[in-house]
């Protein structure tokens, strides 16, 4: 998944974002990564072993905030996209608008299910971002003659410098996540991502050949 980024799909929190806070975020998981490796290397209990362990602490029989996973997985995201969100004010944009963006600008010809799919998110909410961006003529929904099927979704020619400078905001952000927690530390973040993803039952992404309304782009 992109920036969750992209992401996407959640709601802002309110509060300003920082990019300290965002840190934080990252260096408590680098930690706690790093010291999984060391005692896995000596033998110790290992990284699951620890956050099982961590999340049966209680206060009085309660759950500690802190310690539920689902809760430090949703202050990281929303610390993270409010950080993204800030680097977007420049472009007029709010997180979703860029990954519908970017996502139509990976796949062109899509068609708006499909950009749904890839977002993680209803129809409904990605067709409020690609009106939107339409709107601003940052975005093209192209019919076929004499075909009833859904529009298909294409970056406007204007767009294509600003998806440019958008990847690489992703880009460098993608490379401080690198520095704070490491290639080992990615790596296995984005494994226990695909496990979680699997688990809540959020749709694989198809590729084109899994859209039925997607028409590939004439080459010339």
């Amino acid at each position: 998944m992109s920036p969750a980024t992209d992401a996407t799909a959640a709601t802002s929190a309110g509060g300003p974002a920082t990019a300290e806070t965002t840190r934080h975020e990252v260096v408590d998981a680098a930690r706690l990564l790093r010291a999984d490796e060391e005692m896995s290397n000596s033998g110790h209990t290992n990284f699951s072993g620890r956050c099982a362990t961590m999340t049966t602490q209680t206060d009085g029989g309660r759950l500690a905030l802190r310690a539920g996973l689902g809760f430090r997985l949703s202050r990281a995201a929303r610390a993270l996209r409010r950080s993204w969100a800030e680097e977007l004010l420049p472009f007029a944009l709010t997180p979703p608008q860029a990954a519908a963006l970017r996502g139509v600008a990976e796949r062109p010809g899509c068609s708006l299910r499909a950009l749904a799919r890839m977002l993680g998110t209803d129809p409904t909410n990605a067709k409020r971002c690609v009106d939107e961006l339409e709107s601003r003529g940052l975005l093209e929904s192209r019919g076929r003659r004499g075909d009833r099927r859904p529009l298909l979704l294409h970056v406007s020619p204007p767009a294509e410098a600003l998806v440019a400078q958008i990847d690489h905001l992703v880009a460098t952000q993608e490379q401080r996540l690198l520095g704070a927690i490491g290639p080992s530390g990615c790596e296995a973040v984005a494994a226990a991502l695909n496990s979680l993803e699997l688990h809540l039952g959020l749709d694989p992404d198809p590729g084109p050949e899994g859209d039925p309304d997607h028409e590939p782009e004439e080459t010339t």
